[in-house]
């Protein structure tokens, strides 16, 4: 057998060094990747004064590459967080919302995590839908949560002309570009705003409506899949109070929500589970 010395900066120890970072998956932290590249040279080090063949030492690396790999990911698995639709369904913060649900709704074109003991109205392509909370929920009092996809009610409309943020959409497709283009529109409109909550690929803001009004209004931008989503939540009467809001919970299960919010295709058959649909009904089989 021939004695080969081993060469801690060879060329084929660099490239094996190379191929072991390149072949761990991206989710597999940086700091991971480099103590998994350098296992097999400190194992031979160690393991006498005679060395492996290239061949079998390159073989012998990529095994426990694949051992050390599956560990890293079932840890970076374990520590995702569990918020987004599809995974494990968070518990409320507030006690207005009894628990959490996904709901799929393709007549307004979205899918999100929303209040199981909350009541769903309407629903439509160009509205969206709105949810109300327990007890009152009017303009006089209680909350209310409405969700659109611009895209769907744009394509519902014709044109979209007349929208002015689906517009703003068009000008600038990034979440960045997007809600600076709706900041700026609100401060020539004098409009009070505070943004409240940054989040993957959402914001959320606080507008100030008239002194005396009564209302709360907390509104969030999303994107996802190219196309623009809206959550608004609108308080009144005694729960118009943003710092009662936040201390009860109601904004962390906004936040909740909104970071839930994917788009889908628009298909009225597609609402799971069933929610109410204003509008002509669907025809049936002839």
């Amino acid at each position: 057998m021939t004695d080969e010395r081993f060469i801690p900066d060879g060329p084929f120890e660099s490239d094996l060094r190379a191929i072991l970072n390149q072949m761990a998956p991206r989710d597999v932290p940086d700091q991971v990747r480099a103590e998994v590249a350098e296992v097999p040279f400190r194992t031979i080090q160690s393991a006498g004064h005679r060395w492996l063949p290239e061949g079998r030492r390159l073989a012998g690396a990529v095994a426990l590459l694949a051992i050390v790999v599956a560990v890293a990911l079932l840890a970076v698995i374990a520590t995702r967080s569990t918020a987004g639709p599809g995974s494990a369904t968070p518990t409320p913060h507030s006690s207005f919302i009894s628990g959490f649900v996904e709901q799929t709704d393709g007549v307004a074109g979205y899918r999100m995590l929303r209040p199981t003991n909350w009541t769903a109205l309407g629903g439509d392509p160009i509205d969206g839908r709105v949810y109300l909370g327990p007890g009152p929920a009017n303009i006089q009092q209680g909350i209310v949560i409405s969700v659109v996809n611009l895209k769907v009610s744009a394509a519902s409309t014709g044109s979209g002309a007349g929208m002015a943020q689906w517009l703003l959409f068009q000008q600038n497709s990034s979440l960045a570009g997007w809600t600076s283009g709706i900041e700026a529109m609100w401060a020539r409109d004098g409009e009070t705003f505070t943004l409240l909550r940054t989040l993957p690929h959402a914001k959320i803001y606080v507008l100030s409506p008239a002194p005396g009004s009564g209302l709360v209004f907390l509104v969030a931008y999303a994107i996802d899949q190219g196309q623009p989503l809206i959550v608004q939540l609108q308080a009144s009467g005694t729960e118009a109070d943003l710092s009662r809001l936040e201390a009860q919970g109601v904004v962390d299960d906004f936040a909740t929500m909104v970071g839930s919010i994917t788009a889908i295709p628009a298909d009225p058959l597609n609402v799971v589970p069933a929610l109410p649909t204003s509008g002509p009904p669907l025809p049936g089989p002839s």
